[in-house]
């Protein structure tokens, strides 16, 4: 009976471990994937800014015919 009980206790604890190892694999990887995120929208924000606030006038040399002078 003892041998039993001590094998629940073993049991217990690895079961313990491994939830600890899931809870920080999980955090590890929703972290990174917030990060990857982040990053991304970081970028399309910067990109989004860079466009709209552009000059008019290499928008307006692009489309305009070239100027001899």
């Amino acid at each position: 009976m003892i041998i039993l009980f001590t094998e629940e206790e073993g049991t217990e604890l690895e079961l313990e471990a491994l939830y600890r190892r899931y809870c920080v694999r999980l955090k590890h990887a929703l972290f990174v994937s917030a990060l990857c995120v982040t990053l991304l929208c970081s970028m399309v924000l910067l990109c989004a800014v860079c466009f709209l606030n552009s000059p008019t006038r290499y928008a307006v040399n692009l489309f305009s015919s070239p100027s001899s002078d």
